[in-house]
């Protein structure tokens, strides 16, 4: 999907001393604070106070045949860095042990804070999507149950309540009423269509971003991989969930897995992340749908998340085989600000870019499963 423009061996050797130069003196910088729960750190969502919420999972209790079985687990940090509580959520159901936490989101007032994630068995072969709903203060207000199979991936919290999406986009009341549900990909035949991550535009309606495969085996009885995976990116409105447009960005003539898996919405801006080409890819876009400019950058990495800051910059954290890097890019024209880099530690990955008001900018990564980081950094 990429166009790639050649350049002369100069030039080329020039950029590469300047990223490196650049790499290299924003790896020692503006941390504020460092703290590492004893958790799976799945998400992070800044809140207008400068607070944040980090929510996963991690293990409890007796061993099971496939390891301990996990509990859903919701924290709240200040913007100095104290735990403020730890809320766990542990699954009733013997069949589906395992309770996780995939997704959070803050609602715009910063009264309520919402979990998406699902109940799985022991071998996490099969699941059932829940959704929990919490106070600022950490009471758990409802739990919301589906029937369908497998997890919510993602979760935005709006004005009137909750919208989760993973194969569907559902939503909710703020009170946990269900309100309406559509599926994310309306098509016949063969295909795999995952919602990764939900954005709420500034006139409430919803943004869906994820991908689209119409030639899986991931329908397969036993299971597959993607084979041609494009990115997904819709644009839906919030009292029914009808769909305003759909873009699907092929590569015609190229099977690769392309995804985006973050989105975040400021003004008449939209910005989506992902992979494309095996490369981290960044896009600014507008409601329409048009795309404004496009950035890629490494081999082998993809963007996990995405955050646009009240004070103007736009965030990227991506991943990548030497680490995690956090990109700033000017929203007008994607010029590159500054760079943030952390070495790779084992199966370490990143796993969100938040920011709030009081120039609050926080990054959180995970390791399987009991391991989780969060840094507040200086913008």
């Amino acid at each position: 999907m990429s166009m790639r423009i050649g350049r002369t061996v100069v030039v080329f050797v020039a950029l590469t001393l300047w990223a490196t130069a650049i790499e290299g003196a924003a790896a020692d910088p503006g941390v504020v604070w460092h703290r590492q729960p004893a958790f799976s750190v799945e998400s992070a969502a800044a809140d207008g106070e400068g607070h944040v919420y980090v929510a996963g999972f991690a293990p409890r209790g007796e061993p099971l045949p496939f390891g301990r079985p996990l509990v859903m687990v919701l924290a709240k940090f200040d913007r100095g860095g104290q735990r403020l509580w730890t809320r766990t959520w542990r699954s009733g159901i013997d069949f589906y042990p395992n309770a996780m936490g995939f997704d959070v989101s803050v609602s715009p007032d910063a009264r309520d804070v919402y979990v998406a994630g699902a109940v799985m068995n022991d071998s996490g072969e099969a699941g059932k999507a829940r959704v929990w709903a919490y106070g600022s203060t950490g009471r758990l207000r409802w739990v919301g149950h589906t029937p369908r199979v497998g997890p919510w991936a993602a979760v935005v919290a709006t004005p009137g309540g909750p919208v989760a999406g993973s194969g569907q986009i559902a939503a909710w009341t703020r009170d946990g009423a269900f309100r309406w549900s559509s599926s994310f990909q309306d098509r016949t035949g063969d295909y795999c269509a995952q919602i990764a991550d939900l954005g709420l535009g500034p006139d409430g309606e919803i943004y869906a971003v994820g991908m689209l495969d119409v030639v899986p085996t991931c329908n397969d009885s036993e299971g597959g991989a993607f084979v041609d995976a494009d990115i997904a990116i819709q644009r839906r409105t919030p009292t029914t969930g009808a769909l305003r447009w759909s873009k699907i960005l092929r590569d015609a003539g190229e099977r690769d897995n392309d995804r985006a898996f973050a989105v975040d919405v400021a003004g008449g801006r939209v910005f989506v992340a992902g992979t494309d080409d095996a490369r981290a890819w960044l896009t600014r876009m507008r409601p329409s749908g048009g795309i404004v400019w496009t950035r890629h950058w490494g081999e082998d990495a993809r963007a996990a998340s995405v955050s646009v800051a009240p004070w103007g910059p736009v965030y990227a954290l991506a991943d990548r085989p030497a680490g995690i890097v956090l990109r700033e890019y000017t929203p007008a024209n994607g010029e590159l600000r500054s760079m943030w880099t952390r070495p790779r530690a084992s199966a370490w990955s990143a796993a969100a870019v938040t920011t709030g008001w009081g120039g609050t900018l926080y990054v959180a990564a995970f390791a399987w499963d009991d391991t989780g980081d969060l840094w507040r950094l200086a913008p």
